[in-house]
């Protein structure tokens, strides 16, 4: 026979799961910790296309996440770009000392927004 303490963790286990099933069963949606991450950040979303040095800033949000997907590498970095903070690169070349490659620098908020919008549109 469990113990009386044994009995107490299996009700809060059990307590748990009904919790969590019924908030399945309302369909109540939960902020993600992506989610709220994106809406605590303060900046705006920057986009900005280099190719073969020249740099373009991208103001359609949507487009760039589309065309960035469609690179072969998206890499961390950590760089100012014409006085905007830079954390993100996708590119096409093998490296990015590479001249020929299309290169798409996104900071923090709008890489967040593409991953959101992703997840939106393909589940």
């Amino acid at each position: 026979m469990p113990s009386a303490r044994k009995w107490t963790i299996i009700n809060i286990s059990l307590g748990l799961v009904a919790v969590l099933l019924l908030v399945t069963f309302l369909d109540v949606e939960l902020p993600s910790l992506g989610k709220a991450f994106y809406l605590s950040d303060s900046s705006d979303p920057i986009c900005i296309v280099d190719w073969q040095g020249e740099l373009n800033e991208f103001s359609d949000l949507d487009r760039c996440c589309l065309e960035a997907r469609k690179q072969l590498y998206c890499d961390v970095v950590v760089r100012s770009i014409n006085g905007s903070n830079i954390d993100r690169v996708c590119h096409s070349g093998k490296t990015l000392v590479d001249d020929n490659s299309l290169r798409y620098w996104l900071n923090n908020k709008a890489h967040g927004y593409c991953q959101y919008e992703q997840t939106a549109v393909w589940g």
